[in-house]
């Protein structure tokens, strides 16, 4: 608050607030001693311009205490001038009380609390008044009363100089508190920024606690996305003295869904979640479902990883859904109350948290019938787990009741509904200052194939033994390899990681990759490229090569890739359609070779090896087309089937034949081709197919030759052609119908014997 008062001819007075201060013992007159000892506080200062009768500046401050005032004015004549300065002070309309001395001070020490203690040796710093002579006095102050304060001067001559009054009102006094305190919602979201928070500052004042106005303090907060586990503090500041400040420390929170984490002998569903009352909220997912497995033994766990700055402390605050369903004499459901450590073991990062008998999800109910009973959810806290920096594996094992507590179907009790649980903690301090000593890859981290080894986690040992989870903009990570060096792959994958500010802190591991095999049809299409149609496969791909598809279709036609795609998790496969014959419906089928076995694959393909499934997308009903020949992908049996019509081409069987050459026999089909390559051509019986040894083609007619010497004595072979998946065109069937004359090739102990029967050139070995 500021005053204008006048202090001789024309002086403009103005009352501002002062620093903090300590003001030690003053010796005025005869060895006088202030009695208002402490922290003055600058309530308000009176300031004069100079002026020739020798009268300088005048200041007042108020003790802390409030029971004195302390004056002070600059004197600017030498001491053989004057012989008394002094004051004449009237208190209300009381008698006028004069302070006087006959001595000035320019030595005098003051000590002054700025945040901490500093000395100055010369008052007037203390004052802010001119270096040169002064005269100090203190006077009993009672905060009703108003003061009039006239400074004087006499000279040696007895000629007194009056200054112009002075008033000093208790009005323009103002209390500062003795402490703050920082109030509100502490707790941040991990990655919500830290400036987002809503803070109100209290502070505490002779009369008692009370919010302090924006205008009053300034707030130190981190600019900062939050970060679990690192320490954060808020400091407050009060405006009108640096030195009174308050810290408070900042939580931060992780929320971990269940459905998220690793879970072994339960699965996550997604269900209607029930208020108390049983009225429908919205859905929930959660991982459950532990019991079966629970009850027969084998593996039945959820485990939900957290990532930490440090090594420090949190609370775990789990939403679970009770599963201790009893049934009522009436018929009705209730939920009875679960003590949770007799179903469940909890470790975190392979270390015992113990669960007390009083962690327990609350009884509720009754239901008319059981299921909202399962869909209402309560928080349970366990306080104090210890966490390290980097990777932490929150794990729940589910056991049958050590109680011998059984649900309303007789069934042990051995599971919960987990929705999530919240890692909260206010972390731990890292020395200010502190360096990197040593760096390692984070023991609890486990890629999969073909994670980035750019995001390979690393912690940190600081020069104060503190461990923290290196940002990965602070380091740089390798793999040691000529092979894709920038995701993990299948077997050992040495890396090395390097620290960015000092490239001598280095270290390595090296991760192993155990092989596993899995792969899912996720799209099929007909692109045209140029010349040429594909008709594709694309594939989510994991562990197999390209060389260990073999796709086919109906009756074995193999339907062999002429290029594919390969990236670390899939693979595409191209099939060239213009090679396809006319008529063909194409029924895509997929097998899969691993260690030499040849193996149907069913995930997206049943049992027969067809390609269908809910993650295959392909747009039924498209087509193409291209040099008069038209392709046609259409959803037959939920499979993506491809149907190609050709014009202008055709294939016309001529003839068959026997021949003995070079002491080997041979069976020839002689046709006319228009439009197809030769190699496309298959003779087939059934399911059997007969290898072609030679294509004989001069552009238009084409001899295809197959050695059939060593095949089985009794086989009767009847010839059927199809052109890469389609029949050839004179028969649906594909049956060659062709006369012939019938001839027979004795070789060795075998005949063979060519023939016609059903009007096909049947060959015959005896």
């Amino acid at each position: 608050m500021k005053t204008k008062q006048k202090f001789l001819a024309g002086a403009i007075l103005a009352l501002i607030l002062a620093v903090s201060l300590v003001l030690g013992v003053l010796g005025i007159t005869k060895s006088q001693t202030f009695r208002g000892n402490g922290i003055y506080v600058g309530e308000f200062t009176v300031l004069a311009e100079e002026q020739d009768n020798g009268i300088g500046e005048v200041k007042c401050l108020i003790s802390v205490d409030q029971k004195y005032i302390i004056l002070a004015t600059s004197i600017n004549v030498e001491v053989a001038d004057y012989k008394e300065v002094g004051y004449k002070i009237t208190k209300n309309t009381e008698a006028e009380q004069t302070f006087g001395s006959n001595k000035y001070y320019t030595g005098i020490t003051v000590n002054v609390a700025t945040g901490g203690s500093k000395t100055f040796e010369t008052a007037t710093i203390f004052y802010g008044i001119p270096a040169v002579g002064m005269i100090v006095a203190e006077i009993g102050y009672d905060a009703t009363a108003t003061y009039t304060i006239v400074p004087y001067l006499i000279t040696n001559e007895g000629t007194a100089v009056n200054g112009e009054a002075i008033v000093a009102q208790p009005s323009q006094t103002e209390e500062k508190p003795t402490a703050l305190t920082v109030k509100g919602d502490l707790t941040v979201a991990e990655g919500a920024s830290l400036q987002g928070l809503t803070y109100e500052v209290y502070g505490t004042f002779a009369d008692g606690e009370r919010k302090l106005e924006a205008s009053e303090y300034t707030l130190d907060i981190p600019d900062e996305a939050a970060v679990l586990g690192k320490s954060y503090n808020v400091t407050a500041t009060y405006a009108a003295d640096e030195a009174i400040t308050a810290n408070a420390n900042v939580s931060v929170s992780a929320k971990i869904e269940g459905e998220s984490g690793k879970i072994e002998g339960g699965n996550s569903k997604t269900e209607i979640e029930y208020d108390a009352e049983y009225n429908e909220l919205e859905e929930v997912s959660f991982a459950g479902n532990f019991q079966k497995a629970a009850i027969e033994g084998t593996p039945s766990y959820v485990i939900l990883y957290a990532n930490s700055y440090t090594n420090t402390t949190a609370d775990l605050t789990f939403r679970l859904a009770n599963s201790y369903c009893i049934k009522n004499e009436d018929k009705t459901y209730s939920m009875g109350s679960l003590q949770l450590n007799s179903i469940m073991d909890m470790t975190v990062n392979g270390q015992a948290v113990t669960l007390g008998d009083d962690v327990v999800l609350p009884a509720h109910g009754p239901s008319a019938t059981y299921q909202p009973l399962f869909g209402v959810y309560f928080n349970v806290t366990v306080e104090n787990v210890a966490l390290k920096a980097g990777i932490n594996a929150i794990r729940l094992d589910f056991k049958t009741s050590t109680l011998s507590q059984v649900n309303c179907w007789d069934e042990a009790l051995a599971t919960v509904n987990v929705d999530y649980v919240i890692v909260e903690t206010a972390g731990a301090a890292v020395e200010e200052g502190a360096t990197v000593t040593a760096i390692r890859v984070d023991e609890a981290y486990t890629p999969a194939y073909g994670d980035a080894v750019a995001n390979t986690p690393v912690i940190a040992v600081m020069s104060d033994g503190s461990e923290v989870a290196l940002d990965k903009s602070l380091y740089t990570v390798e793999k040691i390899a000529e092979e894709n060096k920038d995701v993990y792959l299948f077997g050992d994958n040495q890396v090395k990681v390097t620290l960015v500010a000092d490239q001598s802190v280095t270290a390595t591991k090296t991760i192993n990759i155990e092989v596993y095999y899995d792969t899912l049809i996720t799209a099929a299409d007909i692109e045209v490229d140029g010349d040429k149609v594909w008709y594709t496969f694309t594939f989510n791909n994991v562990g197999y090569t390209p060389e260990q598809y073999e796709l086919f279709s109906d009756n074995e036609v193999l339907l062999k890739p002429a290029k594919y795609d390969l990236t670390t998790f899939t693979v595409k496969f191209y099939i060239d359609a213009t090679k396809i014959g006319s008529g063909a419906n194409i029924y895509p089928k997929l097998r899969l070779t691993v260690d030499g076995t040849t193996t149907k694959y069913v995930n997206g393909a049943n049992s027969n090896g067809d390609l269908r499934g809910d993650s295959l997308v392909f747009e039924d009903g498209k087509v193409v087309e291209l040099n008069g020949s038209t392709y046609t992908l259409s959803n037959k049996y939920e499979m993506p089937s491809l149907n190609v019509v050709h014009t202008g081409r055709s294939v016309t069987i001529t003839g068959a034949d026997l021949q003995e050459k070079e002491g080997r026999v041979y069976y020839i089909i002689a046709c006319e081709n228009v439009g197809y390559d030769p190699e496309t051509f298959q003779i087939f019986d059934g399911k059997t197919n007969l290898v072609l040894s030679d294509v004989v083609t001069d552009g238009t007619s084409v001899e295809l030759w197959v050695d059939i010497t060593d095949q089985a004595a009794g086989l009767t072979f009847y010839p059927h052609l199809r052109v890469y998946g389609a029949n050839f065109d004179g028969s649906k069937n594909g049956d060659v119908k062709v006369s012939i004359t019938e001839e027979t090739i004795t070789l060795g102990e075998k005949t063979y014997t060519l023939k016609s029967q059903y009007s096909m050139p049947t060959f015959v070995v005896a």
